[in-house]
């Protein structure tokens, strides 16, 4: 005869139950780790369909269902874990990257980027070691660009992210990937649009911009050495009276431009310098440090809020969007520009003239939707052992798209230094 009393039968059973949950969650766990594993992140890059440079035709049916069934117990699985946060570099480093500070606007906010790992030397530098040095013939001011896209439908199912305007999933990030650039092998033109209520103004800036940028190289700064902060601030307030038409829909912009001085020479210089509104970001790898060379304008950024009062606006702490908005500035949205001044600037963050060195390897430029869920670090340790930019960003965007919190357009630029 038993002497367990009910009461110990229930503990005991209730103990048992407690015991299977958590058995089952860390399967669940498990299974949401494993859609990250090389194995299945190398049968993807081998995938043989065609692949453009604005979405992937690729057929992910077996992931996406497995991603589908676990996306409901995804947020209580990861409430508990660190993941990788958009938190920026140190700003020592910051400082230390280059002396030439032309532009008077405040340092990115740090925007962590996770554990840094001893990279070593990428693969693609040993590879271009052991063919010889560029001759004067065949001299390139970069080793290789890819830029990739895609609409990463799943996720915007999953978010609920239909457009504003036609109340269906569309892409709504542009990008520029250009050299020669203007047709001139000293310079590098790059850029991410990431709109906002519509595609429109993302492509108006991506048009814009290398009309723009070429009418100030050809006639103010036909010399590269004069290129600094003001050329920037001329291009994008150039760029955002053109974007005048749209009121209600905008884009971020992220630009970057590379130029070489005394090409084709033993005294050849390679520098590069980037400006943003909003909150797509670019870093750069220098030896075994990442460092961010944009500054995220969100609404929840304190500088940001602090920026918005001072011009008369009632922004509380708390806050996350303005306007229907999450980015404070952007180009296009006069609307708001026209009838609540001080709100959604067109002004950019410009990051310093950086002369290039040997010690740097990758820029890396995406929008947001990739930095929500990978740490740049991340982004730099899984494309250092590969030798072609193309798989570089593939990789990138392919790990992108497996993470479950993965729900926005995703776009990244890869550029080997």
């Amino acid at each position: 005869v038993s002497t367990q009393s009910t009461g110990e039968r229930q503990e005991e059973e209730r103990q048992e139950r407690e015991k299977f949950e958590r058995e089952q969650k860390e399967k669940e766990l498990e299974s949401l780790r494993s859609l990250s594993t090389e194995c299945e992140l190398n049968n993807l890059l081998n995938h043989t369909n065609p692949i453009t440079s604005n979405e992937f035709v690729i057929d992910r049916a077996a992931q996406d269902l497995e991603i589908e069934k676990l996306t409901q117990s995804a947020t209580t699985l990861f409430s508990g874990i660190t993941h990788p946060t958009n938190s920026h570099s140190d700003s020592d480093l910051w400082s230390s990257i280059g002396n030439n500070r032309e532009s008077t606007h405040t340092s990115p906010t740090s925007k962590s980027t996770g554990s840094l790992i001893p990279y070593g030397v990428p693969a693609y530098k040993n590879l271009a070691n052991n063919s010889g040095t560029q001759s004067d013939g065949d001299w390139k001011l970069i080793f290789g660009q890819a830029a990739k896209s895609d609409l990463n439908k799943n996720g915007l199912k999953r978010a609920k992210k239909k457009s504003v305007i036609k109340g269906f999933f569309q892409m709504e990030d542009e990008n520029v990937c250009e050299y020669p650039f203007l047709g001139r092998k000293d310079l590098a033109f790059y850029g991410i649009f990431d709109g906002h209520v519509d595609k429109n103004a993302a492509i108006a800036a991506k048009n814009a911009f290398p009309e723009v940028l070429g009418s100030l190289l050809e006639n103010e700064y036909s010399e590269l050495s004069s290129i600094g902060a003001e050329f920037w601030e001329k291009a994008y307030k150039e760029v955002d009276k053109k974007l005048n038409q749209y009121e209600y829909e905008g884009t971020t912009s992220t630009t970057v431009l590379l130029w070489s001085i005394h090409s084709n020479s033993p005294n050849q210089r390679r520098f590069l310098q980037v400006a943003n509104v909003g909150d797509s970001s670019a870093y750069l790898l220098r030896g075994e440090e990442v460092v961010e060379l944009t500054e995220d304008h969100r609404v929840s950024n304190p500088n940001e809020q602090r920026r918005m009062r001072e011009a008369g606006q009632d922004v509380n702490s708390s806050q996350t969007r303005i306007n229907g908005l999450s980015v404070s500035r952007a180009l296009g949205d006069h609307f708001v520009k026209q009838n609540e001044a001080g709100t959604i600037i067109a002004t950019p963050h410009i990051s310093p003239v950086i002369e290039l060195n040997g010690n740097d390897s990758f820029l890396v430029i995406a929008s947001d939707g990739i930095w929500d869920v990978l740490s740049s670090s991340e982004a730099m340790s899984l494309i250092k052992s590969l030798t072609e930019p193309e798989e570089m960003a593939k990789k990138i965007l392919f790990t992108a798209l497996k993470r479950p919190l993965c729900n926005d357009n995703i776009t990244v630029i890869v550029v080997c230094l």
